[in-house]
Order: C-alpha cells, then structure tokens, then sequence
C-alpha cells in the first residue's frame, strides 16, 4: 500500500524548506512531492485540455438539431402570415411557367443568398427525397459509394 507521501526523488538535503525549493534543483537529485500538498483530481486532470472528438460531434449534432428545430418553428410560424402565404403563392405561380433552364438558375441564384444552416437543411430534404423517388434512389446510392 502507498503512503500518501510518495517519493519519486530524494529530497533535496541543503533546502528543504518547501517542496517548490526542493523541485527548482533538479541536478542536486530527485524532487519529492507530497501528494496530500494536491488532490489527485488535480493531478490527473492537469494535461486534459482537450476534448474527446465524440463529444465535440455530439455538440455539433445537438447544436445542428437545435438550429433544425428553430427553423422549422420559424418555418410553421411565417406560414400562418397571410401576406406572405400571397407572396409565396405569386412565387409559386412565377416559378411554375419557368423553363427547367430557368428554374435551375433562379434555384442557383437563391442558394448563393442561403445561410449556412439553411443549406445543411436542403441537403437533408434533397436526400430525403432523393431516398424516397425511384429514379433518385439510384443517383443518392451512387453518390454516396
């Protein structure tokens, strides 16, 4: 069994004042450190500044989820507006005489003007949908080979 004192040096015979003096010499022998001067919880979580990387996508995940959550609550609340349900309908209207050529663009030239956030959401509902249509499930496996 171990005494609390554990000697991992001999002390230091001409200061032996403190063990901060008896640890400043290191030519003149081993230190010894008392380990009731730190609590182990201090010694052992002394070099552990870094994360787990687990831990770190965890938080990413959750944080991801949460900025999810919030908009699609921004999303159910905006929806009830009646000037804007007028306006998305005259989009929806515009947007349904456009060619696919223009489509594609006006769809290229909205993303650029997307958030971060915004577009990890795309994604998410792009694959979705890619999942659940028969002719896009063959591209969503191949992409993801």
């Amino acid at each position: 069994m171990m005494s609390p004192s554990k000697a991992y040096a001999r002390p230091n015979p001409k200061n032996n004042q403190n063990s901060f003096n008896a640890r400043q010499s290191i030519n003149q022998g081993p230190i010894h450190i008392n380990a009731r001067e730190r609590p182990a919880s201090a010694i052992f979580f002394a070099n552990a500044t870094h994360t787990l990387p687990e831990a770190d996508q965890i938080d990413e995940w959750f944080e991801s989820l949460t900025q999810y959550e919030d908009m699609l609550e921004d999303m159910a609340k905006v929806s009830l507006d009646p000037v804007f349900k007028d306006e998305l309908n005259a989009i929806d209207q515009w947007f349904s005489v456009l060619s696919d050529p223009e489509r594609t663009a006006a769809l290229y030239n909205l993303i650029q003007h997307s958030s971060d956030i915004q577009i990890r959401f795309f994604i998410t509902i792009l694959q979705q949908m890619a999942k659940t249509e028969p002719t896009l499930s063959t591209l969503h496996e191949e992409s993801s080979k």
